[in-house]
């Protein structure tokens, strides 16, 4: 009995990860990326501009 539910529990357990491991193709991760980088792109440009360069230090730490 508690074999069973093991398994079925285990099925379940697979088809949920096999789920996740689709919704984080390498497609999405380096869009992902992309997005992040160009943020931090973004918050550096900015920083430049107003010439706060305790902001750009701290930008290039991340």
């Amino acid at each position: 009995m508690f074999g069973a539910i093991g398994t079925i529990l285990g099925q379940g357990l697979r088809l949920i990860a096999d789920w996740f491991d689709g919704a984080n193709s390498a497609e999405m991760v380096a869009n992902k990326r992309a997005q992040n980088l160009q943020v931090v792109k973004d918050a550096v440009t900015a920083d430049v501009a107003s010439g706060d360069l305790t902001k750009v230090e701290q930008d290039l730490s991340q």
